[in-house]
């Protein structure tokens, strides 16, 4: 199941793709993510945000992002 939150403030979330180097990305405030509920064990979770994957901590969008009614399968 994945969840839609409304970022309020700026989120950190890191690009990572296999054989390349390591990208930090800006959520800007007012974009919706779609997040993963599973967290990883290092706390990160899967986000979607303008067609690209990345990691953010859940800690994060928790504190940072309101979680926007309905829900996608």
């Amino acid at each position: 199941m994945t969840l839609r939150y409304r970022v309020r403030e700026p989120l950190l979330a890191v690009y990572n793709e296999a054989g390349r180097k390591t990208v930090f990305v800006t959520i800007e405030p007012g974009s919706v993510i779609t997040v993963e509920d599973k967290a990883h064990e290092s706390g990160f979770v899967d986000v979607s945000y303008r067609g690209q994957n990345l990691q953010v901590f859940m800690r994060d969008v928790e504190k940072r992002a309101d979680r926007v009614e309905g829900q996608t399968s």
